[in-house]
C-alpha cells in the first residue's frame, strides 16, 4: 500500500472519533450515533462522508453553529405524519430519531413520513433508510444541501446535490440499497480527491467559468459540481429541495448554508424519512422471496463482454463492508494525521 494511506483498526478509529466529539461536549450516546454513521460510510467505501468530515464538525461545534447536545421540538404529529424542528442539532442524531419514529408509526399505521427542519449535515442517506430493513420495511430518505449546482442554463449555484436513498429488504440475497446524490458525484468525493492529491474526471465538475475541469481545486474554489443527466439531475434536485425545505417550512436553495464556507452559520438543512410497512401490501416473507427472485433474474441475465458479475445497488458497498470489518479502514494518511493532531490539541489520551 502507498505510504500516502494507512489502515486503522475499527476499534481505534471509533475511540478517536468518539472522544473528539465528547471533547466538544457531545453526550456519549449521541457521540456513539455520529461515530457509527461516519465509520459506516468508510466501511462501505464512501469515504467522502466518513471520518474526513469530523474536523469540520468539530469546528462547527466549537463555533456553536450546531448544538453539541441534540434539541428538537415536535411541530406536527398525527398517526402517519410528524414534523420536527431540529433546532440546529447534529443531523445524525436527528436522523436516527426521525427514522425510528417513522418505523414505529408505520408498524401501527401502514406508512409514515417524518420531516426534520433546521438540521445539520447527516452523512450518508442510506444509513437511515437501512434502519427500516431490521423491521422488514422499506426505508426512504431524502435530504437537501447547500447550493452546489446551477440551474440548466445558469451560471450560479442555486440548488444542492440533494441525496436520497431507498432500502429494500431481501431474503437470502443482500438488501437493495440505492443511495445517490443528484450530482455526478457528491462534493465530498471531490474534497477526498483533493486530500489524496488526485485529479478528477472532467464529468464531475466545472470551474467558475463553467468549463469542465480535472482539478478538484477548480471546483472547490468557485466552480460547481455537475448534475447527473443534465436537466434530469437538476429536476430531481429541485424536487428533493421542495420536499425537504419548502414542504417542511424550512430552509431551501440559498438559505441552506455550507458547512465548510459558512462555519459560523447554521447549516439549516432538512430531511424527509419514509417507512413503508410491506405486510400491509403482501406478506413480507413473500415480498422478500420475490425480491430474491428478481435479483437472481438480473444477476443471471446475459452479461456484456468482459463483465464477470452484475451487481445490485449497494452490493459492492456491502461486500466491501464485510471485508473492512475484518481488515480495518484505510484512510488517506493526511486525514489520519489530522485526527491525531486534533487528539493532541484536545489533550486526549490514547
Amino acid at each position: 500500500m502507498s505510504s500516502d494511506f494507512i489502515t486503522v483498526e475499527i476499534s481505534e478509529l471509533t475511540k478517536i472519533v468518539k472522544r473528539l466529539l465528547m471533547a466538544e461536549q457531545v453526550p456519549s450516546d449521541e457521540a456513539d450515533i455520529i461515530t457509527d454513521s461516519l465509520l459506516e460510510a468508510d466501511l462501505r467505501g464512501i469515504s467522502s462522508h466518513g471520518v474526513m468530515r469530523l474536523p469540520i464538525y468539530l469546528k462547527r461545534l466549537k463555533a456553536q453553529s450546531v448544538k453539541s447536545r441534540a434539541e428538537y421540538e415536535t411541530i406536527v404529529e398525527s398517526k402517519n405524519v410528524m414534523l420536527l424542528d431540529g433546532k440546529h442539532s447534529m443531523g445524525q442524531v436527528l436522523g436516527v430519531k426521525a427514522m425510528k419514529k417513522a418505523i414505529e408509526k408505520a408498524s401501527l399505521n401502514d406508512v409514515a413520513i417524518v420531516g426534520v427542519k433546521n438540521s445539520h449535515h447527516f452523512g450518508i442517506a442510506a444509513y437511515y433508510s437501512s434502519l427500516a430493513l431490521k423491521e422488514n420495511m422499506i426505508g426512504i430518505t431524502f435530504s437537501n444541501t447547500t447550493p452546489l449546482m446551477p440551474a440548466v442554463g445558469g451560471a450560479e449555484a442555486i440548488v444542492g446535490n440533494n441525496p436520497f436513498s431507498f432500502a429494500i429488504p431481501a431474503n437470502k440475497q443482500k438488501p437493495i440499497l440505492f443511495d445517490m446524490a443528484c450530482s455526478v458525484v457528491a462534493m465530498g468525493k471531490i474534497i477526498n480527491a483533493q486530500n489524496k492529491g488526485e485529479s478528477i474526471p472532467e464529468s464531475w465538475g466545472v470551474n467558475q467559468k463553467g468549463i469542465p475541469t480535472t482539478s478538484p481545486e477548480d471546483v472547490l474554489s468557485g466552480g460547481f459540481i455537475s448534475p447527473v443527466g443534465g436537466p434530469k439531475g437538476f429536476g430531481l434536485a429541485l424536487i428533493v429541495d421542495i420536499l425537504c425545505g419548502v414542504l417542511l417550512g424550512g430552509a431551501f436553495g440559498k438559505d441552506v448554508k455550507s458547512i465548510y464556507k459558512e462555519v459560523n452559520e447554521h447549516n439549516a438543512c432538512g430531511h424527509l424519512f419514509i417507512a413503508l410497512n410491506i405486510n400491509r401490501f403482501i406478506p413480507v416473507d413473500n415480498f422478500k422471496q420475490l425480491v430474491d427472485h428478481y435479483i437472481l433474474q438480473i444477476k443471471g441475465s446475459e452479461k456484456a463482454e468482459g463483465v464477470s458479475e452484475i451487481y445490485m445497488p449497494g452490493e459492492i458497498e456491502l461486500c466491501k463492508r464485510e471485508r473492512l470489518v475484518r481488515e480495518g479502514i484505510t484512510l488517506p494518511k493526511k486525514v489520519y494525521d489530522e485526527l491525531i493532531e486534533l487528539r493532541e490539541q484536545y489533550e486526549i489520551s490514547k
